[in-house]
């Protein structure tokens, strides 16, 4: 969604605006900051548990932060940048990282039930 906004509405702000930098860069690096955790997200699924701990942790402070800085750049403003208008494109954004916080939400509670040793064998005492 970020680099979709990007290109479509904020790669060419002038950068006299008051925040530009915000969108113009902070954009296109939310963009490669989503890849990365999905590849540490898909990456920890075949790792240790601690891994996919520190993978799930890591993905869901990175939603909030997102959704922190999208509803504070409406209601007050992040680095000199604000919207006040709930546009298509933030509200599509605002509906990706909502869904995003729940299915991490739902893999911290697989991960906390994961019965599995770091190695990926279930304990004989465990298996069913």
């Amino acid at each position: 969604m970020h680099l979709r906004e990007w290109l479509v509405l904020y790669r060419d702000i002038p950068s006299s605006i008051s925040g530009a930098d915000v969108v113009r860069i902070g954009f296109p690096l939310n963009a490669v900051a989503s890849v990365l955790v999905a590849l540490l997200l898909v990456a920890s699924a075949f790792a240790g548990r601690k891994l996919r701990v520190a993978a799930v942790a890591s993905a869901g402070m990175f939603q909030v932060a997102s959704l922190l800085v999208l509803v504070l750049s409406r209601y007050g403003g992040v680095g000199g940048w604000v919207e006040r208008d709930w546009t298509r494109g933030a509200t599509q954004t605002l509906a990706l990282e909502i869904g995003a916080l729940a299915l991490l939400a739902l893999m911290t509670v697989v991960v906390a039930f994961d019965r599995r040793t770091g190695d990926g064998h279930v304990p004989r005492s465990l298996a069913a």
